[in-house]
């Protein structure tokens, strides 16, 4: 019988206790009683093509079936998951105690179709997740229950399947914002790609945090559908949108809605890289976001900022409250007379985009042509300045000539007491999207400081406490060292 140590720090108390797995009873030591939650030594089960499923899950007699395991593995469990194609839908529905997770590990050589979780506290890892063809739902399909869920390190590829998403909620006939929809998830350093005529990941509940992954070659397809509240999507390089021809699909980097009450509220979109192989002739390709206010004005304050957006279509922003910082605009195109942002202001009745800020950014070569165009009120009415803060941003075209046209979209003026029109841009390297500045830029010390809001840049190094912020995404840093590309960007062609 194996013995374990458990040492309880804040008493300095060790406890000796034999290993009975999951044991009912209290432990008496030197008058101490414990009583609670059993101690409990996780196992590790596993699976195999060659196994059975009335083996003993052990390595030496492993299971045939990730179902097997799903429907044995507790608390604290591991399962390891050998080489091979498995192709199950498994379903993972069984109660796991709170801060013990239940791990499914592929190892990096398991693939599999998908993972329906309605437990709490689900971790998994390093599969390779594709072969499923049923539309709407998910490689990972996170059901109401699934809190905690841990989605780490999977190849997710759904082959251009219709309608297939690599991660879906499911609310049910609730709200996004139910207590049951899945909450504090975290998806992280997963690759993604050949999304179809879908999303590629849908935000629900709240507390979720997505961050570094990497999205590449989707087709007719949104990246994010973001609802719930207190989301944040961090650190992903999204590029690669393919577009059918007269399709008439809308794709958005990111878009939230307001149907059936939907909420969408306290959202941050930070130092993400989201882009496109620039092609002015294309009007199908992907828009950075399409934010849609609903009835009930449930869909409110969002921060975007520290995000490199390059080669897209603008973005519509059309909801109260929405913080645009010390972001990078490169070669936003559109077919319309505004600019990289259009504001739409009391469009329809139904969007009412009071409180907007846009600070600190840079737009470079955006707007229908090098002439006009940066960001726009959509119905071109007066200047609204008692609710917006427009101001510190820096704009040229790509030669670095002044551009004309501001706020709003009907009135041929500069608008920014403190912003810079025009001149050198002064970034290390633009045709490799390395956006740093250089010890020269004009852009240093030129922004508003905005700590009251956050508190680093793209790359993580800390913004001033005080005084006056870099404009754009990254603070200049003497030094740092050269950013490496990472590989989601080979191929990519800064068109000049």
């Amino acid at each position: 019988m194996r013995v374990m140590c458990l040492s309880f720090r804040s008493c300095g108390i060790i406890i000796l206790y034999t290993d009975l797995k999951r044991a009912l009873f209290p432990l008496v030591f030197g008058g101490l009683m414990l009583w609670g939650n059993p101690l409990v030594e996780a196992a590790t089960y596993y699976v195999a093509l060659s196994g059975n499923d009335a083996n003993s899950g052990a390595q030496t007699a492993p299971w045939r079936t990730i179902q097997k395991a799903a429907d044995v593995a507790g608390a604290g469990d591991t399962v390891l998951i050998g080489p091979g194609n498995y192709g199950e839908c498994v379903k993972i529905c069984h109660k796991v105690s709170a801060g013990a997770c239940v791990t499914f590990d592929g190892q990096g050589v398991a693939t599999n179709a998908q993972f329906q979780i309605a437990s709490p506290n689900v971790r998994i890892r390093n599969f390779i997740l594709t072969g499923l063809t049923t539309k709407f739902t998910g490689a990972i399909d996170l059901r109401r229950g699934a809190h905690g869920a841990y989605i780490e390190g999977n190849q997710i590829d759904t082959a251009y399947a219709d309608s297939v998403r690599a991660v879906n909620w499911d609310f049910g006939s609730q709200t996004p914002i139910d207590p049951n929809v899945a909450s504090r998830v975290t998806i992280t350093n997963n690759s993604i790609a050949h999304i179809y005529n879908t999303v590629c990941i849908i935000l629900m509940g709240t507390n979720n945090l997505v961050v570094n992954n990497r999205m590449r070659d989707i087709r007719d397809a949104d990246y994010f559908h973001v609802f719930g509240v207190s989301n944040t999507v961090r650190g992903n390089i999204c590029i690669g949108f393919e577009d059918t021809p007269n399709s008439g699909n809308h794709m958005d980097c990111f878009q939230t809605f307001g149907l059936n009450g939907h909420a969408s509220k306290h959202m941050i979109i930070e130092e993400n890289v989201f882009g496109y192989n620039y092609n002015p002739t294309d009007v199908d390709i992907a828009q950075i976001c399409q934010l849609e206010q609903n009835l009930n004005h449930e869909i409110h304050n969002w921060d975007i900022r520290n995000n490199i957006f390059f080669g897209l279509l603008k973005g519509e922003c059309g909801i109260p409250s929405v913080r645009w910082h010390n972001n990078v605009f490169y070669q936003i195109w559109t077919n319309a007379s505004g600019g990289a942002i259009i504001i739409n202001w009391a469009e329809s009745g139904r969007n009412n985009a009071t409180n907007a800020q846009i600070l600190n950014n840079v737009f470079l070569g955006c707007g229908k042509n090098d002439q006009s165009g940066w960001y726009s009120v959509g119905d071109g009415s007066s200047i609204v300045t008692n609710t917006w803060k427009v101001d510190f941003n820096y704009v040229a075209a790509l030669d670095g000539s002044p551009k004309r046209a501001g706020l709003p979209q009907t009135n041929q003026r500069w608008y920014e007491p403190h912003g810079i029109n025009g001149g050198s841009d002064c970034f290390q390297d633009i045709r490799q999207h390395d956006f740093r500045l250089r010890q020269d830029a004009p852009l240093r010390n030129k922004g508003v400081n905005l700590s009251n809001y956050f508190s680093r840049d793209h790359t993580g190094n800390a913004r001033p406490v005080s005084g006056n912020w870099d404009i754009g995404a990254m603070q200049f840093v003497a030094s740092e060292n050269r950013v490496v590309l990472p590989p989601s960007f080979k191929g990519i062609v800064v068109h000049p």
